[in-house]
Formats: C-alpha cells, sequence, structure tokens
C-alpha cells in the first residue's frame, strides 16, 4: 500500500505539471501555425509588399522634405 501510495503522489507530483507543459505547448504551436498561415497567405497576396512599398515611399517623401 504504502509503494501505491507513493507512486501515486510521484505522479501527481511529476505528471500533472508535465501534461500542463505539453498542453500549453501544443496551444502555442497551433496559435503559431494559425500565424504563419495567415502571414504566407498575406505575402501569397502582395499585401505586405504593397504595405512595405509604401512605407518606404513616405520615408523617402519624408527625406526629400528634410533636404529641402
Amino acid at each position: 500500500m504504502l509503494v501505491l501510495s507513493a507512486m501515486g503522489l510521484i505522479l501527481l507530483r511529476v505528471g500533472l505539471p508535465v501534461l500542463a507543459l505539453v498542453t500549453i505547448g501544443l496551444l502555442i504551436d497551433r496559435w503559431q501555425t494559425r500565424r504563419m498561415e495567415t502571414v504566407n497567405t498575406q505575402y501569397a497576396m502582395g499585401t505586405i509588399a504593397e504595405d512595405a512599398a509604401e512605407a518606404v515611399q513616405v520615408e523617402e517623401d519624408i527625406r526629400l522634405k528634410r533636404a529641402v
């Protein structure tokens, strides 16, 4: 009986935190996968490239105004 009690306490003390960490890791992995799919979709559509081109144009305009 003492052995079963010790095994139960070890499983409770070690098993639950490991299970919690694995669950958190899976949730983070799924979130990251969805996030990367969104980013890849934006790259495929060219949304990010258009935003980057617009940002470059704004920076160029600011640089030209400062030069004058």
